[in-house]
């Protein structure tokens, strides 16, 4: 066994080992968690936008961060526990069938995005912003208009706070 997956196990023993004293976690709190993480997350990916070249992957890790924390937030007001997966466009039309909206030039710079957030749908290649791929397309299309995903992103955090005022 290697020393590191002997320190791992160890401390997970012991993690397992301690009792769970927290309450589960209402809806209406994780609205408010993924919330305020996707507001930091999008405040560093602003802090990003208009860098040079090498910045752009982290920009795009950290504005689909922002996305998918907004979008988790959409679905846990509407009393729907967000799936652990960061395809943005099943957790977008989840929230869609929730009544959440957007304008279709931010849908566009959606999929956009997630296709190198996510998946590039041609080849099925995952994560291409953070990992080196064998496919020939690099890491797929850059995202054009940065401000359209801000937009939305601030969007769905509006709408999700505003039907998280009347469910509260």
């Amino acid at each position: 066994m290697s020393g590191i997956r002997d320190i791992y196990d160890r401390i997970a023993a012991l993690l397992r080992s301690w009792p769970s004293i927290a309450p589960p976690v209402s809806l209406s709190n994780k609205t408010l968690a993924w919330a305020g993480f996707s507001r930091i997350y999008l405040d560093a990916a602003k802090t990003l936008r208009g860098q040079t070249t090498p910045l752009s992957l982290p920009w795009i890790q950290l504005i689909g961060q922002s996305l998918e924390c907004a979008i988790k937030a959409c679905l846990c007001v509407s009393n729907i526990e967000p799936d652990k997966t960061h395809n943005l466009i099943t957790l977008f039309e989840k929230a869609e069938r929730a009544g959440f909206t957007l304008p279709e030039y931010c849908l566009v710079r959606i999929v956009t995005l997630s296709i190198t957030y996510y998946e590039q749908p041609g080849t099925g290649v995952k994560f291409m912003a953070r990992f080196p791929t064998d496919a020939l397309d690099g890491i797929g299309p850059l995202v054009d208009s940065p401000s359209f995903l801000e937009e939305a992103i601030d969007s769905l955090l509006d709408q999700a706070e505003a039907k998280l005022r009347t469910v509260v």
